[in-house]
């Protein structure tokens, strides 16, 4: 399901749902967040839309030594949701050196194993299709070829808040 909260990115939505509740406190006290609408976009989310977000800001990586990770990078204005992430599987959050970013970091066992377990089958990005059977080989979670989308697709909600733009070009009052 697209979620029209994720739909308008965060700046638009703070004038809309100023009523959300919070799962995970105190998202809607962060700075530039200060109304309710970053609280009723994330208590929407559940992981099964990660994977549209892993597709569009994210990495899976498998180290010499055979530990899984999962990275993932966003812009400022999303530390609400990596925080979710966070509260739902584990990890650690830093702010990137150098970039108005922040990094989302998970690499403990049984986080890696619940997100394989929930974007398996989901992800769509030709890097991320490279990596995922890298990553389940490790637990020996079988690969799971993307499912086709369709217009209740969760995926689109989460690769959108990763990389989505709309643009709407105007000739002669018309779009």
């Amino acid at each position: 399901m697209v979620m029209p909260a994720m739909i308008g990115g965060s700046g638009l939505v703070e004038v809309g749902s100023g009523t959300g509740w919070t799962v995970y406190p105190p998202l809607s006290g962060i700075t530039g967040h200060s109304g309710g609408a970053v609280d009723s976009a994330i208590s929407s989310l559940n992981l099964s839309d990660t994977d549209g977000i892993v597709d569009g800001d994210g990495s899976f990586q498998v180290s010499k030594k055979g530990y899984t990770s999962l990275e993932i990078t966003m812009g400022l204005e999303d530390l609400p949701l990596l925080r979710y992430i966070q509260h739902m599987l584990g990890g650690n959050i830093k702010m990137r050196a150098g970039a108005k970013a922040y990094l989302y970091r998970l690499h403990n066992q049984l986080g890696m194993i619940k997100i394989m377990n929930c974007i398996n089958g989901h992800i769509r990005h030709s890097a991320r299709l490279l990596q995922l059977p890298c990553v389940c080989q490790v637990p020996d979670i079988p690969v799971v070829l993307p499912i086709p989308l369709d217009a209740q697709s969760n995926w689109f909600a989460g690769f959108f808040n990763a990389d989505g733009t709309i643009t709407i070009a105007m000739k002669r009052g018309l779009p």
